[in-house]
């Protein structure tokens, strides 16, 4: 009935039929109900669909440019007269708009695709600072324009608008988490370590970790950390442990002073820092500050001896694969808590490097499974955006110096210079002017320290082994005032039980009475610690004593224990 119907409704007119796919038939169900002919229309089948486009000011105004516009005046002569068969026989300029000639019709005098104003070449700039009005992002400004204007090439005109948009792109949010870049694995125990200083339950402690064993080394602080103080650490643990051939640290006060780098020149060790506030860029011993703590925090909690649990953690094996870390350090397992027979076994080195490439590769792979993004690598001279790490806000900068991966130095306009990890930033289309910077921007002085040493390494030259003359009158050599130690025992409170003394002989009825238990007043410290009398005059205020770690020392008050 309905084909009926239909049929008796177009009588009245004169056409011919001609078959078209329905994929090809985009508008068929509107143009169904359209009457183009000059006829009475039918009843009920005359539909016109309106929308409000915008303010009369702005349709005049596109109206206008319209008019004056050879492209928009040739596609409305071409949408009222047809489009011509074959695309061939379209104008030039009109092009762009064949693949839409099914949807671009013409009302009240302007072009519209669809339901989209067709905008004139000369309001395009314009409209595209309107669509950008309230600085929205791309993708919310590509949907803007879907929904009121059209031209050709608009969406990528919209995103680079919003490129260009200065406010938008400095407060842009932090970049994702890029690929691990992980260090180069040494080839021997001790070659590499890293420190850092942590807080835990109101004191300060020092940490030196190990890249190839892990194993970790913990000293207490005194209130004041200066950088002093670490050299003063540090000296005593490579006097135990030996001296390290790259120590890496992060740029703290302590680590970035003059005296550190005294330390570093008259040990012989390369300083390397990490990246400033990114500390993700040494993340080894941040993960072991983080385990220390946990242990620390376990320990108060049950009232266990710290010290214990921290030899425990070194005398546990890393892995089904990989000894313990006092093994991989020190070639001999630890006698601990737990019965054991130690025995004497020589260490597989190259099936320990191994096994650290494989948990190395597997450690990248998880990580690199959670949202990660591979940059293109910046060059010099490149215009960039610099996120400050206080505010999130995005500056441009230059970049002037290539140090490692993912660690350059960038020049702002200011001509102030900061070193940043590549994590910080990213290219801009901006050009950064020209500024001479206040400061010279240097590359590191040891980039072959991230490198594992060559078979025929050698250790590095210049060492000085010995001390520079103490400060300290704990620290004095009172050898020529005082006997020589020449064997040494604790007793079970860990007191010295002076076994022999070298000095001149004496009989049987001239061998000094016990010595008396002291209490010492340190110089400059305020403290005190245990002694024993050293001397004939018993600890007397010019007398000489010996602290309960066997130290030889004047000090300067002493008291009756």
């Amino acid at each position: 009935m309905r084909l009926q119907r239909m049929l008796l409704e177009v009588q009245p007119y004169d056409f011919i039929i001609e078959h078209v796919a329905g994929k090809k038939m985009f508008l068929a169900d509107p143009l169904s109900r359209l009457n183009p002919l000059p006829a009475p229309p039918v009843e009920g089948m005359n539909v016109r669909v309106c929308s409000v486009w915008a303010s009369d000011t702005q349709i005049d105004r596109i109206r206008e440019s319209g008019s004056e516009d050879p492209t928009y005046n040739a596609l409305k002569d071409i949408v009222q007269n047809g489009w011509p068969k074959y695309i061939g026989d379209v104008p030039q300029c009109c092009l762009p708009y064949w693949k839409h000639r099914d949807s671009i019709s013409i009302d009240n005098g302007l072009l519209t695709y669809g339901t989209r104003l067709i905008i004139p070449k000369a309001e395009r700039e314009t409209v595209l600072k309107s669509i950008h009005t309230g600085h929205l992002g791309i993708e919310k400004c590509k949907r803007r324009a879907r929904d009121s204007v059209y031209w050709p090439g608009i969406e990528s005109q919209i995103a680079q608008t919003v490129i260009d948009c200065v406010p938008c792109q400095e407060r842009q949010k932090s970049q994702p988490k890029e690929p691990l870049k992980p260090l180069d694995i040494p080839q021997k125990p001790w070659q590499t370590v890293s420190s850092d200083l942590f807080k835990f339950d109101g004191r300060d402690y020092l940490l030196y970790a190990c890249h190839y064993s892990k194993f970790p080394v913990v000293r207490d602080l005194p209130m004041n950390t200066t950088s002093g103080t670490i050299v003063a650490k540090s000296k005593e643990i490579f006097s135990e442990h030996s001296i390290p051939q790259n120590v890496i640290s992060d740029n703290g006060p302590q680590y970035d002073s003059n005296e550190f780098r005294a330390f570093a020149d008259e040990w012989g060790f390369n300083h390397i820092t990490s990246s400033p506030r990114y500390p993700r860029s040494n993340g080894f011993i941040e993960r072991t500050v983080q385990t220390v703590k946990n242990i620390m925090s376990k320990c108060k909690a049950s009232g266990q001896d710290f010290q214990l649990a921290l030899l425990i953690w070194r005398t546990t094996p890393i892995d089904q694969l990989l000894k313990s870390p006092s093994e991989l350090l020190n070639k001999r397992k630890y006698r601990d808590n737990l019965p054991r027979l130690i025995q004497n076994t020589d260490p597989l080195a190259e099936e320990i490097i191994a096994r650290l490439h494989e948990r190395q590769a597997d450690a990248k792979k998880h990580h690199d499974a959670h949202k990660v993004k591979v940059k293109n690598p910046v060059v010099l001279g490149q215009s960039v955006w610099v996120q400050n790490h206080a505010t999130g806000i995005w500056q441009l900068a230059k970049v002037i110096a290539i140090h490692r991966d993912r660690d350059i130095s960038v020049l702002f306009p200011s001509g102030k210079v900061l070193r940043r990890n590549t994590h910080f930033v990213r290219p801009s289309n901006r050009q950064c002017p020209d500024i001479k910077p206040k400061v010279s921007v240097q590359a590191p002085e040891h980039p072959q320290a991230w490198r594992p040493l060559s078979s025929s390494g050698s250790a590095p030259k210049n060492v000085v082994l010995d001390d520079p003359p103490p400060t300290n009158v704990m620290d004095r050599d009172t050898s020529s005032i005082a006997p020589q130690i020449v064997h040494r025992q604790l007793d079970t409170n860990g007191r010295p039980i002076i076994s022999k003394v070298q000095g001149p002989a004496q009989a049987p009825d001239q061998i000094r009475p016990p010595i008396p238990k002291l209490r010492l007043l340190v110089k400059g410290e305020g403290r005190f610690v245990n002694a024993n009398a050293a001397n004939n005059g018993a600890g007397g205020e010019s007398g000489v004593t010996i602290t309960r770690y066997g130290r030889i020392c004047k000090p300067s008050k002493i008291y009756q224990a």
